[in-house]
């Protein structure tokens, strides 16, 4: 009797241990899980707050060589305010542009297939400028042009102080300058992302924009409604400034194409960078839908080219970018 409750007795023990040691071992799972996930996070920062450190660090930074170039709506590119420090517009405002940018990606693709076909992948930077200026759609008439002011009276009626520095802040450096050292800040170094190149990417997609606007005269929005840009002095020579289509629009595709596909780890920050870009064009009446749809479509061209004539990628190996919009949880 002694026997069998001292077995008994033992078996509960060896029970308990047993069950104490598989909570033990889950915990430590647990534990293990939650270090690695830190460890993740310490190694890939989360996507918006990396973006927006990069902005709010990019002006101070900035030499006093950088570009002062006229911006997208007609306003002197350099601003004294370029080297504050801005908020980000919120994730999921920005990413409202993707459906106006995204399917510019596809259509962009077949307009460089026909150009491969008929030119080879050597480059012949003159010749595609050329060619692709002839591509780009014909601006909608300015019935649409003015049914497209709508969501800007929306947007302007919902502007506030931090929203206005940041669309500021994109439109003195969203157009170019800000995007190396997005690119540098992101990769680690300008080898990884070919800084010349990606100069080279940016200045086609400025000078195309630019021609095609100063060629096809599109009246920006705040030119067509001054309500919404009270205060703005607009020194109009004919119709312009002008906004279709939109560099600021061209240079983020083409910059955020190149780059997606040479550092494709950081797809995410690319892409949410421009978003940036492209909504705060919208937010202060610089362009309307159309303008930043043709602007896309011009630099996402103009990213693919550079990537197969520079690069040596083929059309495939240019694969659509995995996330676009960054949300405020992201």
């Amino acid at each position: 009797m002694r026997r069998r409750t001292i077995n008994e007795g033992t078996r509960i023990i060896f029970r308990a241990i047993g069950a104490r040691r598989i909570v033990a071992i889950g915990v430590g799972l647990l534990a293990l899980v939650a270090l690695a996930a830190a460890a993740l996070h310490e190694l890939v920062p989360e996507p918006h707050r990396f973006v927006e450190a990069i902005a709010r660090s990019h002006g101070a930074d900035q030499s006093d060589d950088s570009d002062s170039s006229d911006s997208d709506d007609g306003s002197d590119g350099g601003s004294e305010n370029s080297s504050e420090r801005p908020p980000l517009f919120p994730g999921h405002e920005a990413a409202s542009v993707d459906p106006i940018v995204d399917p510019q990606s596809l259509a962009a693709r077949r307009l460089m297939a026909g150009w491969f076909t008929a030119h080879g992948t050597k480059p012949d930077d003159k010749a595609f400028a050329h060619w692709l200026q002839g591509q780009i759609p014909a601006p909608p008439p300015l019935q649409q042009r003015r049914a497209e002011l709508a969501p800007l009276r929306t947007l302007a009626a919902e502007r506030n102080e931090s929203g206005l520095t940041a669309a500021e802040w994109f439109d003195a450096n969203g157009d170019g300058s800000a995007w190396p050292d997005l690119a540098k800040r992101t990769a680690g170094n300008h080898d990884a992302i070919h800084k010349d190149e990606l100069a080279s990417v940016i200045e086609m997609a400025d000078q195309v924009a630019g021609d095609l606007k100063d060629k096809l005269g599109q009246s920006s929005p705040y030119v067509l409604d001054p309500s919404l840009r009270r205060g703005k002095d607009v020194k109009r020579d004919g119709a312009c400034p002008c906004s279709y289509p939109s560099s600021h629009a061209a240079v983020a595709a083409a910059a955020a194409t190149y780059l997606g596909a040479v550092d494709r780890g950081h797809v995410p920050i690319y892409e949410g960078f421009r978003n940036q870009v492209d909504f705060s064009r919208l937010y202060v009446a610089g362009h309307v839908a159309s303008d930043l749809a043709a602007g896309s479509l011009l630099g996402d061209a103009i990213g693919e080219y550079f990537l197969v004539t520079r690069q040596g990628l083929t059309a495939a190996q240019i694969t659509a970018p995995p996330c676009r919009a960054i949300s405020d949880a992201a």
